[in-house]
């Protein structure tokens, strides 16, 4: 396939050999310049692409389509050729100019970062007294809690419109009061709430997300699965949107409400519709159809993966190119 280098052309491979550091060192005795990864005791991509036999060879258009299997030699070459000839010179698109998002306008911003800086000491040094302490004691530190003496002056950041001082309210709101357990229910989900809506499309967007994600005590599950899918509305991160949608998902599974089964449906529906390229995505599209044949003609399923060099990538970034994707192996 020499003939296609500098081009968008490129060839995968998913090995099943059993010693991963015998493998390194075939992969360089042998001289495979080819992108591969060794999938190891899990299999999780061999399992999820249906493979029994060695080797299997996918060929996957741009548009990431599996439309080939199992070609060999001249009819290998001919079916990459037609893929490579239906590929036609990108049209650049005009780029839409945002206006600027609210991260990009946050008030006093490295004024709030020498705040954050200043606390992140002072609570670094504070974690390490409390972990030597037991029962009473630290209970008595708690009451000493570095955030005490910041959620004023933080607050006020907050109220100017940064966006990262109302998420380290957040996070730190239970710490730097004594607000009882249901006090804290009422508020949180109005900041997360305002959070949600005013600051997704933020540089620290998936800050927000995680912080969302792990919120199990302070938010309502139903609270938190509408915040989930307020955040996945207004974020504009493909990624991100996939990632909130997933956890949105994961409690409209548990079936509390009749009226969650269609919810989760529609979720469902629309991970395996638009977001394959994502971990929430990929994860349905594998349970779904782990063990079973991946015909031609439909989407490539995306996996996450780890090259020969220790380099994380994924098949969805190889899109806008052909794809050859080869389970391999020494043996």
């Amino acid at each position: 396939m020499k003939r296609y280098e500098g081009q968008p052309f490129d060839i995968l491979g998913v090995n099943n050999d059993s010693d991963k550091e015998q493998y390194r060192a075939d992969c360089i005795s042998e001289g495979v310049t080819w992108r591969s990864t060794w999938e190891g005791e899990e299999q999780a991509i061999i399992k999820a692409w249906g493979v029994s036999a060695w080797p299997t060879i996918y060929v996957l258009d741009a548009e990431g389509v599996i439309r080939y299997k199992d070609s060999r030699g001249e009819g290998l070459e001919r079916d990459v050729a037609v893929l490579m000839a239906e590929l036609e010179p990108p049209i650049e698109d005009a780029k839409e100019v945002d206006g600027a998002a609210p991260g990009d306008m946050e008030a006093d911003d490295h004024s709030f970062q020498v705040v954050l800086a200043k606390h992140a000491a002072e609570d670094a040094a504070w974690n390490k007294a409390w972990r030597k302490l037991r029962g009473k004691e630290r209970r008595e530190l708690k009451k000493l809690d570095p955030a005490r003496a910041y959620l004023a002056e933080v607050q006020g950041f907050a109220d100017a419109g940064n966006g990262r001082a109302k998420l380290w309210v957040a996070m730190h709101l239970d710490a730097a009061t004594d607000l009882k357990s249901s006090e804290l229910k009422e508020i949180m989900p109005g900041i997360y709430k305002d959070l949600c809506s005013g600051f997704a499309t933020a540089d620290f967007g998936g800050e927000i997300l995680d912080a969302l994600i792990a919120e199990r005590r302070r938010l309502d599950k139903l609270v938190r699965a509408e915040l989930l899918g307020e955040f996945a509305a207004n974020c504009k991160d493909h990624t991100l949107e996939g990632k909130a949608m997933g956890a949105e998902l994961a409690f409209y599974q548990e079936g509390l409400d009749p009226k969650h089964a269609a919810i989760a449906t529609r979720l469902e529906e629309e991970l395996l519709a638009n977001y394959l390229d994502t971990e929430a995505g990929a994860a349905i599209w594998a349970a779904k159809n782990q063990g079973t044949f991946r015909g031609v003609g439909s989407m490539a399923p995306d996996f996450p993966a780890v090259d020969t060099n220790g380099e994380s990538f994924r098949l969805s970034d190889y899109r806008g190119q052909v794809v050859m994707l080869d389970f391999w192996g020494f043996w």
